[in-house]
């Protein structure tokens, strides 16, 4: 299982080289704060190919919120029917790790995870849970930060390192906007498997969310050939928040 809603400020980093923890660190953050929505009711579209010319396209509701310090993200499946129904919650705490919660109707049962684990993904999927957590890379060290140009755009490029030391990020975020558009998954041999782009950022006109928002997210799994791309189909602000409807 997965979902990746994650989910990083300004200068601060020399052309070429290793830049300080602090500015890296605030940059990531401030990108992926922008990531971060509340109060917010999306539609989304997920299709996911095998690259054998087989795809299964899904439609799920996500509504986000905040209550005091606590952040909460509810995903539901809205189609197709035979796993209809089934919700995962997300849950951002301000002093300890964050839970993924999913139900499935088809067990009756709720199984917890904690939101850092970037193997779940969103069922049938090469989505990240995560994607939509703010605190999505908290346990990565950042080992070296520069400046580059991509397609003419000039971007922070940013290396972290996860927790248990069997994978490497490479993070893109571009100067302009601070947006980030592209985290590339290596191996600790330092292959590459996996590529996650953001694309077709548009202006939002939502209380409590930032100015821009990507419409596009595009997994591929180089290790398995899987690849998904999730399309936002709609986006309102939520009328009446209740902590109740953020429950399993």
């Amino acid at each position: 299982m997965r979902i990746t809603i994650l989910l990083f400020c300004l200068s601060g980093l020399i052309a070429t080289g290793v830049e300080g923890q602090g500015s890296a660190r605030d940059i990531l953050e401030n990108a992926v704060k922008k990531l971060t929505l509340k109060d917010i009711h999306l539609n989304l579209e997920v299709e996911t190919s095998d690259g054998k010319g087989n795809s299964k396209l899904r439609t799920m509701d996500v509504s986000f919120a905040l209550f005091d310090d606590l952040k909460k993200v509810l995903v539901e499946i809205t189609a197709p029917e035979n796993i209809r129904g089934t919700r995962i919650l997300a849950t951002d705490y301000p002093d300890k790790k964050g839970i993924i919660e999913v139900y499935m109707p088809s067990t009756g049962k709720t199984r917890n995870f904690r939101s850092s684990n970037r193997k779940l993904k969103m069922i049938g999927s090469e989505i990240p849970i995560n994607h939509f957590s703010g605190t999505a890379y908290a346990g990565y060290e950042i080992s070296v930060a520069e400046t580059v140009i991509v397609d003419g755009d000039k971007c922070h490029k940013i290396k972290l390192n996860s927790p248990d030391e069997t994978e490497f990020l490479i993070v893109y975020i571009r100067y302009d906007g601070e947006q980030l558009f592209r985290i590339e998954s290596y191996d600790s041999l330092g292959d590459l498997t996996g590529v996650t782009e953001l694309s077709d950022y548009f202006r939002i006109d939502v209380p409590g969310a930032g100015d821009f928002y990507p419409r596009l997210v595009s997994v591929k799994n180089l290790k398995n050939g899987k690849a998904s791309n999730m399309e936002i189909k709609g986006i309102v602000p939520l009328q009446e928040i209740r902590k109740t409807d953020f429950e399993l």
